[in-house]
């Protein structure tokens, strides 16, 4: 199972914060097994089917967890006797990811009634940190995306990317967009 399906896959836990957490452990230990291609970026020598346990460590002390969530790749950089590397087609082992899920038994809310918003505290607190930075502005985000992308990666991947659009789409808009005004004034200061 690809690492982008498994996150999906975790996100349906009771509590999916901790069922990530508790899965990275897993695959540290042992427990869950999975793949990954291996390009040593200092000798360009290539590896396939390396077994992500011994790398996973190395991912998780470098907060690359989001990008393993995301886009099933990783790179990492050199550490002590660690080459840096970029890990790709990150998979796991679909039986023992199923097993795990079922464990923690998926949430399914009732007909009608709303889930708690627990899981958007990552979110909120992502966006504070920004805005507290001076950094939720136009300039450190020129795109939509680029803010996406930002909140998804300090969020450590806890929500999948399509639950957060809708809401960093409202902030970009709200917040950083420039308005009619400011571009007017943009313009003339260029003529």
């Amino acid at each position: 199972m690809k690492a982008p399906d498994a996150h999906s896959l975790l996100l349906t836990c009771q509590a999916p914060q901790k069922a990530l957490t508790e899965f990275g452990d897993a695959v540290a230990r042992g427990r869950i097994s999975g793949t990954a291609s291996v390009l040593y970026l200092e000798t360009g020598h290539v590896g396939e089917f390396a077994k992500i346990q011994r790398y996973w460590l190395r991912i998780e002390e470098q907060a690359q967890q989001a990008a393993v969530w995301t886009w099933g790749r990783a790179e990492l950089a050199s550490h002590g006797e660690n080459p840096a590397i970029r890990l790709s087609e990150i998979e796991f082992d679909e039986v023992a990811v199923a097993s795990f899920v079922a464990e923690r038994k998926p949430s399914k809310p009732k007909r009608g009634k709303k889930r708690i918003q627990d899981d958007w505290t990552p979110f909120w607190l992502a966006a504070i940190q920004l805005a507290k930075a001076g950094r939720l502005n136009a300039g450190y985000f020129p795109t939509k995306k680029a803010l996406h992308d930002r909140l998804h990666v300090m969020m450590g991947a806890t929500m999948d990317l399509q639950s957060i659009t809708p809401l960093s789409s409202v902030i970009y808009e709200e917040v950083l967009e420039p308005t009619a005004v400011e571009v007017e004034q943009a313009v003339a200061e260029t003529d």
